[in-house]
């Protein structure tokens, strides 16, 4: 079974929306960050999309480095960041979405530029 000790949650609450971070578990005891947003309805989060979510080989058994902070800019993006996971080297990757800060539309789409 996975190893839940490692899960995380952080929150950004914009309005009646919400951006989350968690660790999303794989077997055999993986995982990796995970970047949605969803609406807040009362008590519920509906109307929940995925964001970031990356291939199966990014998911390791490392349970550190997350990352995902949020803020947005003045002009509307979003920025998140994602942890190196404990492999630094694999933040000098320009391919590997790992290590990195990301950004997109407040909507989750890929930002111009």
């Amino acid at each position: 079974s996975v190893n839940h000790s490692h899960l995380f949650f952080d929150v950004l609450w914009v309005n009646s929306g919400v951006y989350l971070a968690y660790a999303e578990p794989r077997e055999p005891k993986r995982s990796n960050t995970v970047v949605m947003r969803a609406r807040l309805d009362g008590h519920r989060l509906v109307d929940p999309v995925t964001i970031a979510r990356w291939p199966d080989e990014w998911y390791v058994t490392s349970n550190v480095h997350y990352g995902s902070r949020f803020i947005f800019d003045r002009e509307g993006y979003l920025y998140f960041s994602i942890g190196d996971r404990g492999q630094a080297d694999r933040s000098q990757d320009l391919s590997a979405p790992v290590g990195k800060i990301h950004r997109v539309t407040a909507d989750g789409a890929p930002a111009p530029g």
